[in-house]
């Protein structure tokens, strides 16, 4: 995979090994306004526009064509998403990562992932497969930390996590660009050492977050 990033070093686009394009473009927050995926082949492109309701970088809703996807985060982690009248409802673990998803009637299996934010296996245990990684989205959206509704690419040989100002890869544990607060964590690219009680969902390292220091006289 190659990657391309503007000025400022954001994310605008990846080629696949395929010949699979994705172009992005932002707007002057540094939010995805819209992505346009290009398969190989004779497919068509496909644009998707992302639409904000505030600040942050959680898209309430996507709009590709005519249909509209509508995507919140409820209280206590569960998401829901409604794709053109079809409702899914995720629901998470203790961790607050995705365990089962509910479409209709229809529930599906168990949905595992390990501390860095690899989709595993729920048969063979396997981690990095283009099975397991194509495994834990709902319309675009990761369910690891799925409160968060962070967009993933698993077209390539890697997943890889529109994490906040920066792109992370679960297989590494690392960002692909340097943190924005120097000094943030134990280095410039690292998830933090603690990804159970210290992930970082805006892009800058789990330790560059304000924390409330009490010393006694």
């Amino acid at each position: 995979m190659q990657f391309s990033y503007d000025a400022a070093n954001r994310h605008i686009g990846t080629t696949y090994d395929d010949g699979t394009t994705v172009r992005i473009v932002r707007d002057a927050t540094g939010r995805m306004a819209s992505r346009t995926i290009d398969p190989a082949g004779a497919e068509p492109a496909v644009t998707t526009s992302y639409l904000y309701a505030a600040g942050g970088d959680a898209a309430w809703g996507q709009r590709s064509g005519a249909g509209l996807t509508r995507s919140v985060g409820l209280p206590g982690g569960v998401s829901w998403t409604n794709q053109a009248g079809v409702v899914t409802w995720s629901f998470p673990g203790l961790g607050g990562h995705g365990l089962v998803t509910r479409t209709g009637t229809a529930t599906s299996g168990l949905l595992l992932w390990d501390p860095f934010g690899q989709p595993v296996d729920p048969v063979t245990f396997a981690i990095g497969t283009v099975a397991s990684d194509g495994t834990g989205q709902v319309a675009g959206n990761t369910l690891w930390h799925q409160g968060a509704l962070k967009p993933a690419e698993s077209a390539g040989s890697a997943l890889v996590v529109e994490m906040g100002v920066r792109l992370y890869v679960p297989a590494l544990g690392r960002f692909l660009q340097v943190d924005p607060i120097e000094g943030g964590g134990a280095n410039d690219y690292s998830w933090p050492t603690d990804p159970i009680n210290g992930p970082t969902l805006v892009g800058g390292n789990g330790l560059s977050r304000p924390r409330r220091v009490v010393m006694d006289d």
